[in-house]
């Protein structure tokens, strides 16, 4: 479920779990959003233009990834999980190395 404001997750597996994740006032809204192969993080398309990377366990922000100048339309994995394609409303289409993103986020999370 989204909103304008926040995005909530459930989860069942064992039992239901709500978690939710707020992405603020100031963005606008999400366009498009997928979950990373391996289902832990949330990638959220914005109208601003940036992508945002949320940790579904924790509802933590690890990153946000600029490129776009206008909305965030399309966001979709490779079939081999490798590479997040985006496509904005400025008529770009990018094409990010998903373990890249992945040692970035890291990285920023461990300063």
């Amino acid at each position: 479920m989204a909103s304008n404001k926040q995005i909530r997750l459930i989860e069942i597996k064992e039992q239901i779990t709500f978690k939710e994740v707020f992405h603020g006032a100031k963005t606008r809204g999400v366009k498009a959003f997928v979950f990373s192969p391996d289902n832990r993080m949330l990638v959220a398309g914005h109208n601003n233009g940036g992508i945002k990377l949320w940790d579904t366990e924790t509802g933590d922000k690890l990153t946000i990834l600029d490129g776009h100048t206008a909305s965030v339309q399309t966001l979709v994995f490779s079939p081999d999980g490798k590479t997040l394609v985006s496509t904005g409303q400025d008529g770009t289409i990018l094409l990010w190395d998903w373990d890249e993103v992945l040692r970035d986020s890291n990285r920023k999370k461990n300063k």
